[in-house]
């Protein structure tokens, strides 16, 4: 894997620094290894339905950890994540989904 690809940016921090946080959520605290392996089963989710390198993914999701988690789940199927604004309109989302070609949607 290609140093500098998304995933290997998180596989490199989780064996450096296994305990430490990675990302805080509200009041939730995740450690590099809690967030990796909860990356992991959602990739494996994303694939066993399916999801494969090129495929897009529609991500209608604020900022925060369900986002950070499909975003890095995308990055190690090597699917491309289309990012979706909640102030668009409904025809607007819409649109985009379809002509992104996205297979799937996380909300």
């Amino acid at each position: 894997m290609h140093p500098f690809h998304l995933r290997a940016i998180l596989e490199r921090a989780r064996a450096l620094w296994p305990d430490r946080v990675a990302v805080v959520d509200g009041a939730r605290r995740l450690t590099y290894a809690e967030v990796g392996a909860r990356v992991d089963r959602l990739a494996g989710l994303l694939a066993a339905h399916g999801v494969a390198p090129g495929d897009r993914i529609a991500a209608l999701l604020p900022n925060g950890l369900a986002y950070f988690e499909l975003y890095h789940a995308a990055a190690a199927l090597d699917a491309v994540l289309v990012s979706l604004n909640y102030r668009l309109t409904a025809g607007e989302l819409a649109f985009i989904v379809a002509d992104s070609g996205a297979r799937w949607l996380g909300a």
